[in-house]
């Protein structure tokens, strides 16, 4: 075993140093659009209960305002992840595919795996590629060396 592997070892699993992303600007706007999105789902289902529940015909505009809200968001959300690639392994870690998954890779149970990776990315500003299992830290400067 190499020296390399043993520090990996000792260090366990779980405590993997976090790499830093040479390019942020689309990790962030495909949060942005995340953000936006699942922001336009509320809204979307408090204006649908309201036009249909309550039968406010004043809030009608507003529904379809924040329908096609969540249409725009959702396809220009899935075009923003789909270009974004890992830095090492050259895959899409905010959408998931075919391909198998890295035995590092963590997902919440109810999501799929590029689901996961932008609610942690949005939640904590790291995320794992679920592909090469490498752990990324979008505060983290370029050259800085532990966080």
């Amino acid at each position: 075993m190499s020296r390399r592997h043993q520090h990996r070892e000792a260090r366990g699993r779980g405590a993997a140093v976090a790499r830093s992303l040479p390019h942020r600007g689309p990790y962030v706007g495909a949060m942005f659009l995340a953000v936006l999105h699942w922001l336009s789902i509320v809204a979307t289902v408090t204006l649908g209960y309201i036009v249909f529940r309550i039968g406010n015909p004043s809030a009608n505009r507003w529904f379809l305002v924040a329908a096609v809200l969540v249409v725009v968001t959702w396809i220009a959300g899935f075009l923003r992840r789909r270009s974004i690639k890992c830095p090492l392994c050259k895959g899409t870690p905010l959408l998931d595919s075919a391909a198998v998954h890295h035995r590092d890779a963590s997902r919440i149970p109810p999501l799929n795996f590029g689901t996961s990776a932008l609610v942690r990315l949005v939640t904590t500003q790291r995320f794992r590629c679920m592909y090469c299992g490498s752990l990324f830290d979008l505060l983290k400067k370029p050259g800085q060396r532990l966080r």
